[in-house]
């Protein structure tokens, strides 16, 4: 039976095929990465499958009428949410056309 040849690190073929191969941290974050990416992107194509074929709704649809402002609801960091001074209207509206409630968005400010 021929020796077995050593390589560069000083351990033969059959020290090396025993010991345990050990992966380095950012293969290990890039097979995660991957993993995560893939299963998204699966799960994101399978819901909108889904919902393109009518299997899943939204249950119900928010509308906020646009006032000709930038933005009606603003967040600001020492009271929370803010909004603008001229009224907007609001309608919650289900999937199947029903219109579940109305209402009038003031200002708190």
């Amino acid at each position: 039976m021929p020796k077995a040849r050593k390589k560069r690190g000083g351990q033969s073929r059959q020290e090396q095929a025993q010991r345990p191969r050990t992966f380095r941290l950012w293969h290990k974050l890039l097979l995660g990465l991957v993993v995560g990416l893939i299963t998204y992107v699966v799960a994101e194509g399978v819901l909108t499958y889904a919902h393109m074929r009518g299997v899943i709704d939204p249950h119900i649809i928010w509308i906020l009428e646009h006032t000709g402002e930038e933005s009606h609801i603003e967040y600001d960091f020492v009271r929370g949410y803010r909004l603008s001074s001229s009224p907007a209207r609001l309608a919650c509206i289900g999937t199947n056309g029903t219109v579940y409630s109305t209402g009038v968005l003031r200002s708190n400010n």
